[in-house]
């Protein structure tokens, strides 16, 4: 199902106010990410949304933002383009792998036996 990409106003105003905040709270601890600066705060915002509205948690959110997932999913747009239609365009092919991956990374940290 393609995503119709508009303004970011536009895109930013189908998510309640709460989800709004805590995107642009988990953008700003996230500013780090290797990517943050190729996306911009805008589409990293945007992204977060998308994510949350699939139910990711936070946890999962922030280990694929500072994953190698982010730099893929611009290395593979069509427009050449890092932005929301890049990373969705990666996440319908690769979800799967980066929630996996981010799951298993996070026992390994958190549960070494």
């Amino acid at each position: 199902m393609p995503i119709e990409i508009t303004t970011y106003e536009e895109d930013v105003d189908k998510y309640s106010a709460f989800d709004v905040i805590r995107a642009t709270e988990m953008a700003a601890r996230t500013s780090n990410a290797y990517k943050y600066d190729g996306y911009g705060q805008e589409q990293w915002i945007l992204i977060i949304l998308f994510m949350m509205s699939y139910k990711v948690d936070e946890a999962q959110i922030e280990w694929i933002l500072r994953s190698k997932h982010m730099r893929w999913a611009g290395d593979v747009s069509s427009s050449g383009n890092e932005d929301l239609e890049a990373f969705v365009d990666y996440w319908v092919e690769h979800h799967d792998t980066m929630l996996n991956d981010s799951t298993r990374d996070f026992y390994k940290k958190h549960f070494k036996g």
